[in-house]
């Protein structure tokens, strides 16, 4: 019988972090642990973190990331200041295999009988949808895939991911894959609203859009946002304060289900009032002006949870544990309703151990179709007997 850990710290020593999340996990079982996924606020040293883990539980396959501004588990909350949080699987029927960067792309060898396969990408900002495309062929359609990009607490750099075998980088990226004796189900939305508001991408070149419908994207974009970029269009620069609630969307639609991948602009080119953004848009998509509140991004985690658990078919009795990935966009914009956002997610999934951080980026299925890079986004990872 597989089984899900969570364990929780906010010492400021990574040494007593790490005996602290060792400590907790002793206690809490004595099935075999697989494996771990772990998240770290940016003040513990990624380096002599992985030293740590890696010293405390030899042998023991991990992956890991850094959040923005907090993280939580079952256990707790910390908003800001050091924190360190994991979720466990374990069991002697988990397997659980990692590598990073380079090697990404490899052969995971044969589903065993029995189990379900997915996948856990952690990468830095960047150029997360070359990964994807290089991923998702190679792990095959029966292979579901979330993640969620690492970030920090300003945007300032600091972001990392790390890897058990003493890996850890600031550019590059790490993957788990999993084989889980039990159900598994994930899911990545938005559950913004669409507006009549849309346009085509007619010039863009990889983050950057400069066109919509053959004019200046920016002033195309600040028209439908009625004109709250207008100081942006002079002086250029960010935007992502003004720009989390009425982001843009794709459409993306597969076997008669459909939904919006969304984009968070992120700042405006003076001179040419291009849009840069945290997702790779192509000339000839079409993209909308979607709508989302403040009440809705704190409801958002149950919802998709509730969604997923009817589109699977996996009850909340069944579920073993979750990891819940959120946009540090979002994270930032509800602010002190975070705790309401986690109260409502635990409600959702029962009193089972899980762990969320918040991410600069967030990947996964949005329609049932292969997983993709998306911003301001939810995902779900939920593990059943």
């Amino acid at each position: 019988m597989p089984a899900v850990s969570s364990t929780f710290s906010v010492s400021p020593s990574v040494s007593a972090a790490v005996a602290e999340l060792c400590a907790q996990l002793r206690a809490s079982g004595d099935e075999p642990i697989a494996g771990g996924f772990i998240q770290s606020s940016v003040s513990h040293p990624l380096g002599e973190l992985t030293r740590a883990l890696g010293e405390a539980l030899p042998g023991v396959p991990f992956i890991g990331v850094t959040s923005c501004q907090g993280l939580a588990t079952d256990r707790g909350i910390v908003s800001a200041g050091p924190g360190l949080s994991a979720l466990w699987l374990r069991g002697a029927g988990v397997r659980f295999q990692v590598t990073h960067t380079d090697a990404l792309v490899r052969d995971w060898g044969a589903r065993p009988v029995g189990t379900q396969r997915f996948a856990m990408l952690h990468a830095t900002p960047g150029d997360e949808e070359s990964l994807l495309e290089q991923l998702v062929p190679a792990l095959g359609p029966d292979t579901q895939l979330i993640g969620g990009t690492a970030a920090d607490d300003d945007l300032s750099g600091q972001w990392g991911v790390f890897a058990s075998d003493g890996f850890s980088t600031s550019k590059g990226a790490v993957l788990a894959v999993v084989d889980w004796p039990g159900r598994v189900a994930s899911s990545m939305q938005s559950t913004a609203m669409v507006t009549p508001q849309r346009g085509v991408v007619t010039k863009a070149r990889g983050r950057t859009i400069f066109e919509l419908d053959g004019k200046p994207a920016a002033e195309v974009y600040n028209r439908w946002l009625g004109g709250a970029l207008d100081r942006a269009l002079l002086e250029g620069g960010t935007i992502l304060n003004l720009t989390s609630l009425q982001p843009l969307g794709v459409y993306r639609q597969q076997r008669g289900m459909g939904s919006y991948v969304l984009i968070h602009p992120e700042s405006v080119l003076a001179d040419s009032h291009a849009l840069t953004a945290f997702k790779r848009v192509a000339v000839g998509e079409e993209v909308w002006l979607m709508k989302a509140s403040r009440a809705g991004l704190i409801g958002r985690p149950a919802s998709v949870v509730e969604r997923l658990m009817i589109d699977s078919r996996l009850p909340a009795s069944q579920v073993l544990g979750a990891y819940l990935v959120y946009c540090a966009g979002c994270r930032l914009t509800v602010n002190e309703g975070t705790s309401l956002m986690l109260a409502g997610f635990r409600g959702a999934v029962g009193h089972v151990p899980f762990t969320t951080a918040y991410f600069f980026g967030e990947q996964g299925c949005s329609a049932g179709g292969p997983a993709e890079h998306g911003n301001l986004m939810t995902g779900a990872l939920l593990l059943g007997a």
